[in-house]
C-alpha cells in the first residue's frame, strides 16, 4: 500500500531532489533517502565508473524478528530499493544542463528506464549491524547501466576537416589535465571541472572535439565517453590511454554545469592531425584528470 507523505515532508523532498538535480550539482556526497524503515546513502565513483550505494533497515521500526529477520530484511529492502534509490540516480549530471532528473522532464528517457538500470546492481555485502538492530545490503552499479539509455547513435560521427595544418605524433590514447580550477568561458571566476555521463570538450574556436556522438557505441558501453582519474599515476590507467599519450591542458571549463573543458586549438589539430590520432575519441581513450572525485 502506498504512503502518503506529511505536505511539509513532501515539500522537503522535492526540493532536495531539485537541488541535487540543479546543473553543476554533484552526486559525489553521499545522498540519503528513507522510505518507511529503510534508508538508502550513496554516492557516484566517478574513477571506478560505479554508483555506490547501501540500503538499510530498520529492524525494529519495521518490526522484525528473529529467526526470520534476515531474510524479512532481505525481501524489504529490495521492494524498497527503486523507491530508495531514485533520489540519487536522478540527482545525476548527464551533461552540462541536465541531470538525469531534467532528461526524464524532457522527454529525453522515462523513469521505468531509469529505475529499471538499478537489474544490473550487483550487490557486495549484507550483514546485520553489531546489536542486530539494522541490516544493511551495500550494492554497486555500473554507469553503463545509465549511459546505455542515451546512446541512441549506431557509429561515431567525424569532426568537419580542418584547412589548417599542425604537426602531430603517433599517440596511444589522450590524457587532459583539469585538476585546478579553470576560467569559466564567458563568465567572470573560475571553477573546477565537474564529473557527467556525457562530457564534451572543445578547441579554442569553440569547435567539436569530443562528443558523444564522436564515440562508438561499443566504447561507451566498455569504458564511457572519457574517463576519469584524480591522478595519472591511477591503477588501470594505461589500459585505457596506453603508454603514450598525447598530454593537453585544459585551458577553460564551459557549460552551466561546469562539465565541459576547452583545449587549445593547436592540441585539438595535434588529435585530428592523424587518422591515427583521430581514432583515439572514436575509441573514447580519453582520460580527464580532475580533483575532487
Amino acid at each position: 500500500m502506498r504512503r502518503h507523505k506529511a505536505p511539509h515532508v513532501f515539500a522537503a523532498t522535492l526540493l532536495g531532489l531539485l537541488a541535487l538535480a540543479a546543473p553543476g550539482a554533484r552526486a559525489a556526497s553521499p545522498v540519503l533517502s528513507t522510505a518507511g524503515a529503510a534508508s538508502l546513502t550513496g554516492f557516484v565513483d566517478w574513477s571506478a565508473r560505479i554508483v555506490r550505494f547501501t540500503a538499510a533497515i530498520d529492524g525494529r521500526a519495521a518490526g522484525l524478528r528473529l529467526p526470520s529477520a534476515r531474510v524479512e530484511a532481505e525481501r524489504a529492502i529490495e521492494a524498497a530499493l527503486p523507491t530508495l534509490a531514485k533520489d540519487l540516480l536522478f540527482s545525476i549530471p548527464v551533461d552540462a544542463r541536465r541531470s538525469v532528473l531534467d532528461t526524464i522532464a524532457d522527454g529525453t528517457i522515462d523513469v521505468d528506464s531509469v529505475l529499471g538500470a538499478l537489474e544490473s546492481r550487483r550487490r557486495v555485502s549484507g550483514s546485520f549491524s553489531t546489536d542486530f538492530s539494522t541490516f544493511s545490503v551495500a550494492f554497486e552499479l555500473p554507469l553503463s547501466a545509465l549511459e546505455s539509455l542515451y546512446v541512441r547513435h549506431t557509429r561515431p560521427s567525424d569532426r568537419p576537416p580542418s584547412l589548417e595544418w599542425a604537426p602531430t605524433g603517433t599517440y596511444t590514447g589522450i590524457v587532459i589535465y583539469a585538476a585546478l580550477p579553470l576560467p569559466v568561458r564567458g563568465e567572470h571566476g573560475e571553477a573546477a571541472v565537474r564529473p557527467c555521463l556525457f562530457p564534451r570538450v572543445w578547441d579554442g574556436d569553440m569547435g567539436s572535439v569530443l562528443e558523444s556522438n564522436m564515440v562508438a557505441p561499443a566504447a561507451i558501453a566498455r569504458w564511457g565517453v572519457v574517463g576519469y582519474s584524480s591522478s595519472v599515476d591511477s591503477v588501470g590507467l594505461e589500459e585505457r590511454v596506453g603508454d603514450a599519450p598525447l598530454r593537453a591542458s585544459a585551458r577553460m571549463v564551459f557549460g552551466n554545469g561546469r562539465t565541459d573543458l576547452v583545449i587549445s586549438t593547436e592540441d585539438a589539430r595535434r588529435i585530428f592531425g592523424s587518422p591515427e590520432n583521430s581514432a583515439l575519441v572514436k575509441e573514447g581513450r580519453v582520460v580527464i584528470v580532475a580533483s575532487g572525485l
